[in-house]
């Protein structure tokens, strides 16, 4: 032993001072990290920018949802303060029409036992004037004078009554003036009368006297039924005036009637929207329940989650994934809390919006996931390439790829290329049918079909090839090895 280890050559810093497989594996090694470290700087910056859109597009929704819920909020306190208003003034309404229907049934009744008792005082005073009339006409001169001195007293004791009269009619005509124009006529004359009213009559002391007396009578009583029959028709135009009176008041009745069935027909019609706009709510607030707690809201937290953790592994320096999607949580409880009522159309365009937004962060997950994995086989098939290294050479070793250090892996490689080479042109032959159209049919190449349309020369070209590609064709001890003879070699 200690012969052969004197006889064979080791070696030694002083012999071999650089190691090209250490330089290689150490190249490889750095270019890898280099590419691996960058890979993920980039992946993570592109995951920080999804979170600030993510988060800006939540401020967005959160900001709109508060104004739509500020809107809502005054148009609902506008109408309950409309609707307040108008059950008082229908309140207002009710009860001064009720006043003025009490007020007007109250001045109706007055005024009928007004006009009542004015006829039959003035039908009384007509007898007295009557009377007087006649004893002015028939008695003596002395009768006459005494009789005119018991009217002066009269005056004198019966001026307060009679200006308490003219307070009464000034009152009456303040209230009552232009309302019924009979009326005012029969009081001016009462209350004429009542001006010139004297004391009692002085009776008679001669038969003569009063025989003429009944005459008289009969005759002013002749007259006075003609007077009679000529009110007949004042009365009944005065019935007339108060008929239409009651119709009008029976109209204005029945038109505040309809008003307030209008107002009250509004009132329902504002308490039933009132009741469709919280059930929109009520369902705006469902659908976002089903939003949040949804499969691919979930799927899309899980998802983020283990790529935070592929990726980025344990960091302290900023929230994870986890917390940000609890914040996510908190801003859709507070946008559950404070939203109102939204359209249909911008339902369904927030919808979308939020689709696509997710979509494009499941793909760029996706490839970053699979960029991962990529980088993952590389280093994997890096470390299997090394570990089949031969033994280390006294020469220097060629610089050569490992499909060159494979034969088989080369052939492969530059067989699938050919294939590839033949597809892409057996599709781009394709669509030219005027080629094969003008081909002579005796001269048509092996695989040129005119039944299908879109024939092409090099078809069978490629089945020979992919028959040349299956296993069962291929020489013992070789794989795969095209004879040097076929015409497709050099495609």
């Amino acid at each position: 032993m200690d012969r052969r280890k004197a006889i064979r050559p080791t070696k030694t810093r002083a012999i071999q001072p650089f190691s090209l497989t250490e330089y290689r594996a150490m190249t490889k090694r750095n270019f890898l990290h280099n590419l691996q470290s960058g890979f993920f700087q980039d992946l993570t910056k592109k995951i920080e920018e999804a979170e600030i859109i993510t988060r800006t597009g939540l401020d967005h929704a959160l900001s709109e949802a508060e104004k739509s819920v500020k809107s809502i909020d005054l148009f609902l306190a506008d109408q309950l303060k409309d609707n307040s208003s108008l059950e008082g003034e229908l309140r207002t309404v009710i009860a001064m029409k009720r006043k003025k229907k009490a007020e007007l049934d109250l001045a109706l009744k007055k005024m009928g036992d007004l006009k009542v008792d004015l006829f039959k005082r003035i039908e009384s005073i007509r007898e007295t004037m009557q009377c007087r009339d006649f004893l002015h006409k028939v008695a003596p001169r002395a009768w006459l004078a005494d009789y005119q001195g018991l009217i002066e007293k009269h005056k004198a004791t019966n001026q307060p009554k009679i200006d308490g009269l003219n307070r009464e009619f000034d009152d009456f005509m303040r209230h009552m003036a232009g309302m019924d124009k009979e009326v005012e006529k029969i009081v001016k004359e009462f209350m004429e009368i009542c001006q010139n009213s004297g004391p009692e009559l002085v009776p008679f002391k001669e038969g003569k006297e009063i025989s003429g007396v009944i005459k008289k009578m009969e005759k002013n009583n002749m007259e006075m039924l003609v007077h009679v029959r000529g009110l007949q028709k004042p009365l009944a135009e005065g019935r007339a005036t108060l008929n239409g009176i009651k119709a009008v008041c029976k109209a204005e009745i029945g038109e505040v009637c309809r008003t307030l069935k209008e107002m009250t027909e509004n009132f329902t019609f504002l308490k039933e929207r009132n009741a469709r706009l919280e059930s929109v709510m009520h369902d705006l607030m469902k659908c976002y329940k089903q939003q949040v707690a949804s499969p691919d809201v979930l799927k899309d937290r899980a998802l983020l989650e283990s790529l935070y953790k592929s990726v980025v592994g344990t960091k302290t320096a900023k929230s994870s994934v986890l917390e940000m999607w609890k914040e996510i949580d908190a801003a859709f409880t507070d946008i559950r809390c404070k939203v109102g009522s939204f359209s249909k159309v911008e339902i369904e365009r927030r919808r979308i919006g939020i689709n696509e937004l997710n979509l494009r962060q499941l793909k760029e997950a996706e490839k970053a996931r699979n960029r991962v994995l990529q980088m993952e086989q590389m280093v994997c098939g890096s470390h299997s390439g090394h570990q089949h290294f031969p033994a280390p050479s006294g020469r220097c070793a060629l610089a050569r790829s490992h499909l060159r250090r494979h034969p088989r892996l080369l052939r492969l490689k530059v067989r699938q290329e050919r294939i590839t080479r033949l597809k892409l042109s057996t599709s781009r032959n394709s669509s030219n049918r005027w080629r094969s159209a003008t081909r002579l049919p005796g001269r048509v190449s092996p695989g040129v079909s005119f039944t299908g349309g879109t024939a092409s020369v090099r078809t069978g070209k490629l089945a020979a090839l992919q028959k040349w590609k299956n296993p069962t064709t291929r020489c013992r001890g070789k794989i795969w090895k095209y004879p040097r003879c076929l015409w497709w070699k050099n495609l």
